[in-house]
């Protein structure tokens, strides 16, 4: 686990630049020893065989609603245009401030809907798919205990006689009882009562001394170890790593890898999608559009999404198209194109990043970038399940492919969006798009 870098602040606020940031802060880990060939991979044919080439998703209603909205214009066709654009994205939910008008935007997280069952995967001779459940559940299960937390300090630190008593009913209904080892069951409960005694302090004794830290960290490394336990010990993971490393071309695999190690962690789409297809199909598309006039680009990129050969081009075009900087001011087709194409439940490597980058643009398209404003983390959450269990599908018919392990376990490990973390002026929604958008931040 990195180290974190503690902001010295004033006593009533030690928890929003301390506490809060130890979770926000581990949002693009690349875990485990698994990361050490994920992009160690120098031949396209060897690449190809990561794909499962899947029809591409149609998107052809959102293509219509543009030629609805270039031919009618934006004021009068907004309520149909914008109702395929907005997609399966919530309303957003006000909290009432007795105090007067509305304080703060919230969906609190106070029931099990978020957790994944796959009992097809209970018996599996494979440890990956027969730990998945409580890998998944484990992570979102405290990813929705801090979401939470975070709301109630938010709320004690201002609004005025907020109480907080909502929040702790809703971590009380995150049950623990979801779990199938009783061993990550007993530490769930622990962390739960932990948290909540710490809750009924004063919020003016939150302080450095309180051991916050040390709840979710204790639960969390338990998580770690039982994923690592069958990482580093089986011969399953090393073995064939070390036979597919060996088959993938040897010198110009550590020199692909060494590049990918130094690359940031948001480059990871590019790093690996680059030599997924041809680059000269994709360049020609992303030429097109670049070459389009400002006003028909658009319809350039969303033809040339929707007659794509396959799910893993559009996956790829749609994250160029995402990190182009011509792109700027045409997010909310970013966003329902995306939402598309990850609702689908179809299966490429770095679904991800998809993710990741679809959730900050949702986050910034509609419900705002402020530390009080409304944050659907069950709806993206929803959507990582998704994309969790076309992992585990994967997996299931190759169960060699490393990719899809690093994809599912990357899902699990990215926090929900926080609204405390390495933004100081906002929630992290602004972070993620600058980690996985880096282009449209280049001020060259």
């Amino acid at each position: 686990m990195p180290t974190m870098v503690v902001e010295k602040m004033k006593r009533k606020r030690i928890m929003e630049t301390r506490r809060l940031i130890v979770f926000s802060c581990r949002v693009l880990v690349i875990a485990c020893s698994l990361s050490a060939m994920f992009c160690g991979c120098s031949s396209k044919e060897n690449y190809e065989d990561y794909l499962d080439d899947n029809n591409p998703v149609d998107i052809s209603d959102i293509l219509q609603a543009y030629d609805y909205y270039e031919k009618h214009g934006e004021e009068e066709n907004d309520s149909i245009v914008s109702s395929i654009l907005r997609g399966n994205a919530p309303e957003t939910v006000t909290y009432e401030s007795p105090d007067g008008p509305p304080q703060i935007m919230a969906y609190l997280s106070e029931d099990t809907s978020f957790v994944m069952r796959a009992p097809e995967y209970a018996e599996s001779p494979h440890p990956f798919l027969a730990f998945a459940e409580d890998l998944y559940n484990g992570f979102v299960w405290i990813w929705n205990v801090w979401s939470n937390i975070e709301f109630w300090h938010r709320g004690k630190t201002t609004v005025t006689d907020y109480d907080g008593e909502d929040v702790k009913d809703a971590i009380r209904k995150l049950d623990t009882g979801i779990f199938n080892d009783e061993e990550i069951r007993l530490a769930a409960k622990n962390c739960q009562d932990s948290m909540l005694a710490l809750m009924n302090l004063p919020i003016e004794d939150w302080n450095e001394d309180i051991p916050i830290d040390e709840y979710l960290e204790t639960y969390m490394n338990l998580l770690e170890e039982k994923m690592n336990s069958f990482i580093t010990d089986s011969d399953f993971f090393y073995e064939k790593h070390n036979d597919l490393i060996e088959s993938l071309g040897g010198k110009s695999v550590r020199e692909s890898y060494i590049r990918y190690e130094k690359a940031d962690a948001e480059i990871k789409l590019k790093a690996i999608l680059d030599e997924l297809k041809s680059s000269r199909i994709f360049n020609d598309m992303i030429t097109r559009y670049e070459k389009a006039r400002s006003e028909k680009q658009l319809k350039v990129i969303l033809g040339e999404l929707n007659s794509s050969r396959t799910f893993d081009d559009q996956i790829t075009l749609w994250g160029l198209w995402a990190n182009n900087k011509k792109s700027i001011g045409e997010d909310a087709w970013i966003v329902a194109v995306g939402e598309r194409l990850l609702e689908s439940g179809l299966y490429c490597p770095v679904l991800d990043n998809i993710w990741l980058t679809w959730r900050a643009l949702c986050q910034y398209m509609y419900f705002g970038m402020s530390r009080d404003s409304c944050i659907p983390n069950q709806y993206y959450n929803q959507m990582r399940k998704i994309c969790f269990c076309a992992c585990l599908k994967r997996i299931q018919s190759h169960p060699d492919d490393f990719f899809a392990m690093n994809c599912a376990y990357n899902l699990v490990r990215t926090c929900n969006l926080n609204r405390y973390g390495e933004n100081n002026f906002g929630n992290n929604a602004l972070t993620e798009m600058a980690m996985t958008l880096p282009d449209r931040f280049d001020k060259e």
